[in-house]
């Protein structure tokens, strides 16, 4: 009885505590994280993000949408499609997603679109909700929400002064934005010996009628004012009482008797050219008196814009600019000089200001403005609905597109073609220079189809010129990108693009705290993308975050690496192509990196060679916690704090290996062994062998280790107990660690077990 006795104490020393505090991680309990996994793929069913909500007119030079979140979603796609204001909805528009958003477990999720600050235009949106596992796992694709319009608090378009009508009063009118609870009106009257000053001159808010789609105010000025240019501009006022940006400023005035009548006949071509505008109006019978002449101003605004004097004359000294041919006056403005755009309405107001001398030296009276639209001839054209056909393999595909109409106010088309002409842009950064595709096609009143093979050009941006009869090509229409005219996704990388580490180190790399080293990634070079995201979903399928990258990189994911022994996550991209658009996801690869030999022997105690010395820690999985606890080796090795002979077996629940326990006394002294099958309590490591105390004494000395023990699994190494002794009750000596590294198995180092 005396030697079992012995031989329990010589075990509490034999198998001490490390009082090492376990790493916390996504190994805390597998069985429980086995469950959640297949939770997430029911979980998340592909429902769409309802009560989706735009801002209207209630934000200056934004929209804010908001949408409630979705059950197991891990990020949300924001997509948007806009048109004109006046315009209707089309019955296919071109979405673009314009943010992904990570769910970060809200309840609600709320996006400032800065980039939608035109007031006239109309910004729609949608929402579609994804979930990575899901859609690895069991295909599950986010269905889209119901889709949201809204527009950014602008000012007033079209805003409009009487120039010369009254004698006694100037009526501004502008168009009713929608949703606004009114205007303010502001007002300069220029003065050579003060500053600017701007002032509102409208003592209470002036109400947005909602019976008509103009407003209207009059304003009487002082008569030391008659005849005077004033300066006027407007701004909306949201129901909730913010202010909006100025509108364009427009010129008004008051009739003086004795000033000049309206130009006659003022005309200003409306789609005659494709590189400039003709003004031209009737020349007065008479420009004055002797001594006297005419100043003409022409003036050009668009409904958005500040006034802009393009032109100044005198009628006695026409310059070379302007033609007088059978008594009609012309300028024609320059869209190479002018910066005009084609297709876009201007309007051009033609006033004479009679400048004649007194005796106390010239004097000027402004007469009656009069006005008129027109436009650069443009190529208003309907992009047909296109989509980029991809051969097989990663080769660029093609674009395909359609020029539906010919010109707006065509009647004939004969003599006028078209140019087409291709760059790259990526990221709004130009490079290469405009190159010519197809030439001289010619105009037609039926559709024309475009198709541009990217292989060949290797374009993404397109610019339709239009050549009129006089062979006179425009100085270059606003392009269009292949992006928003394709409304699919680019195919996936391949998976085999992605290299990411599996228990890989070298000397660049520094382990973290809890002796663990990052993944490294490498991407190939597919030419079909520019760029790529790569996210890194953790074992409970959720999304770590994102990281970009570019053809042909190596990076160290130093913030998305499994930061605990046992962790493995996977890791997918998606590209950019060279049509802007994101792809869809790749297959996914598992990654993770190497352990330090110090956190190596520390997860091998604690999950395979002795867990019964990890029970009582915290951080120990409880599954584990109950399992030893009930376990006949922990009440053999454990009781009351001693050990006990004994020869018992037990199995492993996950893997079906076992371990085997064996204590016995040969006269003064005994033996301790433990034989281990497969076992290991963790899908990332399994240990197979045995280690032996051999002949330890009463007095707990002169023992002798040996076995040998092999790892498999994350982390293989071979483990040697030939090195170790017994000496006062305890380890003595050195394990000896064999560890496959990433290197090739190595001695990386011995520990003493102290």
């Amino acid at each position: 009885m005396r030697i079992i006795a012995v031989l329990s104490l010589l075990l509490l020393f034999l198998l001490p505590s490390c009082n090492w505090n376990m790493y916390s991680s996504g190994l805390d309990d597998i069985e429980e994280d086995t469950e959640n996994v297949s939770g997430i793929t029911e979980l998340f069913t592909g429902e769409a993000p309802r009560n989706i909500y735009a801002s209207q007119s209630n934000y200056p030079g934004r929209v804010v949408i908001s949408f409630d979140a979705v059950n197991g979603a891990d990020s949300y796609d924001i997509e948007r499609t806009i048109r004109d204001r006046n315009s209707e909805a089309s019955e296919s528009p071109v979405w673009k997603i314009i943010s992904t958003i990570k769910d970060d477990d809200s309840a609600r999720y709320t996006f400032v679109d800065n980039t939608a600050a035109d007031g006239s235009k109309i910004y729609t949106y949608r929402v579609r909700a994804n979930s990575l596992y899901a859609e690895i796992t069991a295909g599950v694709v986010g269905a889209y929400s119901e889709e949201a319009s809204g527009w950014p608090l602008s000012p007033p378009v079209s805003l409009s002064a009487t120039q010369g009508t009254y004698t006694d009063r100037i009526v501004l009118e502008w168009s009713r934005m929608d949703l606004v609870r009114g205007y303010d009106l502001y007002a300069y009257v220029p003065d050579e010996a003060s500053a600017e000053v701007w002032s509102k001159i409208n003592t209470t808010t002036i109400p947005s009628s909602y019976g008509t789609d103009t407003i209207s105010y009059s304003y009487y000025p002082d008569e030391d004012a008659y005849g005077k240019d004033i300066y006027f501009k407007v701004r909306s006022i949201s129901r909730g009482g913010s202010e909006s940006g100025d509108s364009g400023y427009r010129t008004g005035y008051t009739f003086k008797v004795g000033s000049p009548l309206a130009p006659e006949d003022l005309s200003a071509g409306d789609s005659v050219s494709s590189i400039y505008i003709p003004i031209s109006w009737k020349q007065p019978e008479t420009e004055g008196a002797e001594g006297s002449y005419y100043r003409w101003e022409i003036v050009r605004s668009t409904p958005i814009t500040d006034e802009e004097t393009v032109k100044v004359f005198q009628s006695d000294a026409i310059p070379t600019d302007v033609s007088l041919v059978d008594g009609y006056y012309t300028y024609k403005d320059m869209m190479a000089e002018s910066e005009l755009e084609p297709g876009v309405e201007y309007t051009y107001t033609v006033r004479a200001v009679l400048v004649e001398p007194t005796a106390e030296g010239l004097e000027e009276s402004i007469g009656i403005a009069a006005s008129d639209t027109g436009k650069i001839i443009s190529p208003a054209i309907t992009m047909g609905e296109t989509k980029t056909v991809y051969p097989s393999g990663s080769e660029g595909g093609s674009f395909t597109f359609t020029i539906a109409a010919p010109p707006a106010d065509f009647t004939d088309t004969s003599g006028w073609s078209y140019n087409i002409y291709g760059r790259n842009n990526y990221l709004d950064k130009e490079v290469g220079d405009w190159i010519p595709i197809q030439m001289d096609i010619p105009v037609t009143f039926d559709p024309i189809t475009i198709t541009v093979d990217y292989s060949e050009y290797k374009v993404n941006e397109f610019d339709v010129r239009i050549v009129d009869k006089e062979g006179e090509e425009s100085v270059g229409y606003t392009s269009f990108f292949g992006s928003p005219i394709v409304t699919e996704r680019a195919p996936a990388p391949a998976t085999s693009l992605i290299t990411v580490t599996k228990n890989k180190w070298n000397s660049s790399l520094t382990a973290n705290a809890d002796g663990v080293y990052p993944v490294v990634l490498t991407v190939g070079n597919d030419s079909t993308f520019t760029e790529y995201q790569v996210e890194a979903v953790s074992a409970d399928g959720r999304s770590q975050g994102t990281i970009s990258v570019k053809n042909s990189e190596t990076i160290t994911l130093d913030t998305l690496s499994p930061s605990k022994p046992g962790e493995s996550w996977q890791y997918r991209i998606r590209g950019t192509d060279v049509f802007g658009r994101y792809s869809s996801w790749s297959g996914s690869v598992e990654g993770y990196g190497a352990l330090t030999g110090h956190a190596f022997i520390k997860f091998f105690e604690a999950y395979a060679m002795k867990p019964w010395e990890f029970v009582n820690s915290p951080d120990f999985p409880q599954n584990l916690k109950t399992k030893w606890n009930k376990s006949t080796i922990h009440s053999l090795i454990d009781k009351h704090g001693l050990g006990s002979l004994g020869d018992v077996t037990e199995s492993s629940e996950f893997h079906g290996g076992s371990i085997r326990y064996h204590s016995y006394a040969d006269g003064v002294t005994g033996d301790v062994e433990f034989f281990y099958v497969n076992f290991g309590e963790l899908e990332t490591i399994y240990s197979n062998g045995s280690y032996k105390m051999d002949n330890v004494n009463m007095n707990g000395n002169n023992g002798k280790c040996s076995g040998t023990m092999t790892v498999s699994g994350m982390y293989p190494a071979t483990i040697d107990f030939s090195s170790l002794g017994v000496t006062g009750y305890a380890f003595s000596g050195n394990y000896k660690v064999t560890q496959d590294n990433g290197r090739g198995m190595e001695e990386v180092q011995a520990v003493k077990n102290e």
